[in-house]
């Protein structure tokens, strides 16, 4: 099936974090979407870091996706790399009731540091091509997810893949319909002249608001503050650029630290 060019400018940069217990399957889920290869071995994860151009739904992106330690150890790492997610996907195992119960802590934990009484989440069930050894029925799934009011997908990352890229994809459209109904009026106040959005609000919705409202028109020229500043509104789209020299449809291994010894910056073909 053929797909349209990847746009070289204004494309949004999404902060997916995967989030859940040792041994869920998160790593597994990330190289399965990233590379499309099923990693049969657990090697725990300290933290993983990839980057990808996708289209989801008509509109291109930048995907950054942290693939998270589940270890208590690394427990004090959480709140960092939850302060700086736009989205998380809370992944539990079919196979394994503790890891299922986590997932309240989990969810209270992201709601805890982002000071939010909502944020975009997708609960993921895991393995569930392991018939045999399911302890989590698809009814305590949902019945979860309904709890916490969040999307719900079972998934494996065992060829061939089961939702994968339905779980990533996902999350972006709770990220993306979380921004439009926060921010859908200011396309009926922006300036069209001066390309500004006339109102004061956080840079990183800013920007996201600017790129789905103007997804091929020039960058925005700042923010216009109502005390007659202005902010630089150009936060996430520098940082696009600055790693949009990854060949367009493959993926960088970023800033990975991992448990027995990943190469850092390894380009991946995806």
């Amino acid at each position: 099936m053929a797909t349209s060019t990847v746009p070289s400018d204004n494309l949004p940069t999404y902060k997916l974090v995967v989030v859940g217990d040792g041994g869920v399957g998160k790593s597994a889920l990330t190289i399965q979407f990233f590379q499309k290869i099923f990693v049969p071995d657990y090697d725990p994860t300290i933290e993983d870091s990839y980057l990808k151009h996708t289209e989801i739904d008509g509109q291109w992106a930048i995907l950054d996706v942290l693939d998270t330690a589940g270890q208590e150890e690394f427990s004090a790492m959480r709140e960092q790399y939850m302060r700086t997610g736009d989205g998380f996907l809370i992944v539990f195992s079919v196979t394994d009731k503790a890891s299922f119960e986590h997932v309240d802590r989990f969810h209270q934990l992201i709601l805890r540091v982002k000071d939010r009484e909502a944020f975009p989440m997708v609960l993921v069930a895991n393995k569930v091509d392991l018939l045999h050894l399911r302890k989590i029925t698809s009814e305590q799934g949902q019945e979860m997810a309904a709890k916490h009011n969040i999307s719900y997908i079972e998934t494996s990352a065992k060829d061939p893949p089961l939702n994968v890229d339905k779980a990533f994809h996902e999350l972006v459209r709770v990220i993306r319909n979380e921004l439009w109904k926060q921010g859908l009026h200011l396309k009926y106040q922006s300036d069209p002249e001066k390309q500004i959005l006339p109102f004061s609000f956080n840079p990183w919705l800013t920007e996201k608001l600017w790129l789905l409202l103007n997804p091929r028109t020039p960058e925005p020229h700042g923010v216009q503050d109502p005390h007659g500043g202005r902010r630089d509104g150009h936060e996430d789209t520098a940082r696009a650029r600055e790693d949009a020299w990854t060949v367009a449809g493959g993926v960088m291994d970023m800033r990975t630290r991992h448990a027995h010894g990943r190469t850092p910056g390894q380009w991946r073909a995806a």
